[in-house]
């Protein structure tokens, strides 16, 4: 039986073998836009980040939806099974990564599904995404943290993609001050929504202070 280290390091090696095949599966049938345009979406795991994203991208079809759980599925022919998502993270966001990086290269439109929780990739990204003249839109998502654990655990039954208490609720903090540090550093260069699920409001170009005034630090469960 394989290590979980060889299992992470054939991961990276299948996709090393099958890049070409990988970019042509997820980017065979989008079209460019006139006007390239970037979302990101933010939020806790069981938000509605996917339904949001599915959503705007039936909407707008030269959208390419990049998903990190979408991404784990091409690697199923070695091993991937929903229940072992956690040694195909780091695949899964090398994935991500040529998936970026292809796009901005085609000039793609983009909405990217991930909970936005690692600060300094998301700065990055954005940076190269303005200096490719994108429109950069992020979409944050937020619900009484509970709820949204109950739907993640009850959706195991279904994905098969178990999430952790601690690794919820520390996404769910990261995830958040990342958005905030993102609005601070690039102020108007990037449209900040937030989706208040609680009680069903939407708040565009939202400013950090009122922000913060309506969600403070709530993430424990």
């Amino acid at each position: 039986m394989n290590t979980d280290e060889e299992i992470i390091k054939e991961s990276i090696a299948y996709l090393n073998q099958n890049k070409k095949e990988f970019l042509e599966n997820y980017t065979k049938n989008i079209e460019l836009s006139d006007n390239k345009v970037a979302i990101f979406t933010a939020g806790m795991s069981g938000v509605g980040k996917i339904e949001l994203a599915t959503f705007l991208k039936e909407e707008n079809s030269k959208l390419l939806h990049i998903d990190t759980d979408d991404i784990r599925e091409f690697f199923r022919p070695i091993g991937y099974d929903g229940q072992n998502s956690n040694l195909y993270q780091k695949v899964a966001t090398r994935g991500f990564s040529e998936l970026f990086s292809h796009s901005l290269k085609k000039g793609y439109s983009l909405i990217m599904d991930s909970n936005f929780a690692n600060m300094d990739v998301a700065v990055l990204n954005i940076k190269r995404l303005l200096k490719k003249f994108y429109r950069v839109e992020v979409l944050y998502l937020y619900d009484y943290p509970e709820l949204c654990y109950e739907y993640a655990t009850r959706r195991e039954v279904v994905t098969h993609r178990k999430v952790p208490k601690d690794v919820f609720v520390r996404s769910n903090i990261n995830s958040y001050k990342t958005v905030l540090e993102i609005k601070k550093l690039f102020q108007e260069e990037v449209e900040l929504t937030f989706f208040d699920k609680r009680n069903a409001d939407v708040y565009n170009n939202i400013e950090i202070d009122l922000l913060k005034s309506l969600i403070g630090e709530s993430f424990d469960i």
